[in-house]
């Protein structure tokens, strides 16, 4: 599903065998050269008195803050230098009208179905928490829910559901709440320098008694395969 690559083809005996071209769409701007951080200072004699193992803790948590920051600039990046271009904000990928209020299940089937079929195995819904629960309450013609549950997990016309905080609940027209697709065939984050954390102690800490824990990365990312996702705007 590279871009429009061609098939292999069948060829006579001596008879050369055709080249194609490769459309990789996208990786031409996947530079890997945004750091993405965040740090957090703690005293001393927290460190100390702590009943817990405070260091592997607080990595942990700037860890988590770190795939939280990922999270949003997948779906909702605005491709500056600060940040990717995100899912939502890429206006390639294709989409399908919504009506934000009172989407119907045809609305829904409409996104599905723009996605590619070999992207479909492994597809998910991923949807604002507003979005989710209007999409929960819709009902077939004998009020039968349309969204059910796998050992906990909401799945709509044979996929899953998951919420995300990285598309907005803004309502206003254009908007994004919905994404459906294969995320990990249709997106690429380019990792220049993998999650680094350390500890620092400069003489304003030590003055302060305190120490720095930092934990940052230096990636990219953008949709490098648009057969693979779709979305749902506002109309």
């Amino acid at each position: 599903m590279e871009g429009n690559l061609d098939n292999a083809t069948f060829v006579p005996e001596n008879t050369n065998v055709p080249s194609i071209n490769l459309y990789l769409n996208g990786t031409a701007q996947l530079r890997g050269d945004k750091r993405l951080g965040v740090a957090i200072t703690v005293t001393k004699n927290m460190m100390e008195d702590s009943a817990i193992d405070l260091k592997d803790y607080i990595e942990s948590l700037l860890v988590e803050r770190i795939g939280s920051a990922l999270e949003q600039s997948i779906f909702n990046g605005d491709g500056s230098q600060l940040g990717f271009l995100g899912i939502a904000k890429d206006t390639n990928v294709v989409s399908s009208p919504l009506n934000i209020n009172a989407a119907t299940i045809d609305q829904l089937r409409a996104i599905q179905n723009l996605v590619h079929d070999k992207a479909l195995p492994n597809s998910v819904w991923y949807m604002n928490r507003t979005f989710f629960n209007e999409v929960t309450r819709l009902q077939d013609g004998n009020k039968n829910y349309y969204v059910s549950y796998q050992s906990g997990v909401p799945y709509l016309l044979g996929s899953p559901i998951e919420i995300t905080g990285g598309l907005a609940a803004d309502t206003a027209s254009g908007n994004i709440p919905v994404v459906y697709g294969d995320i990990s065939m249709g997106y690429t984050c380019g990792i220049a320098k993998e999650i680094e954390s350390y500890t620092t102690s400069s003489t304003a800490d030590a003055l302060r008694g305190t120490v720095t824990f930092t934990v940052y990365m230096l990636v990219d990312g953008c949709v490098t395969n648009y057969a693979a996702l779709a979305v749902g705007k506002v109309a």
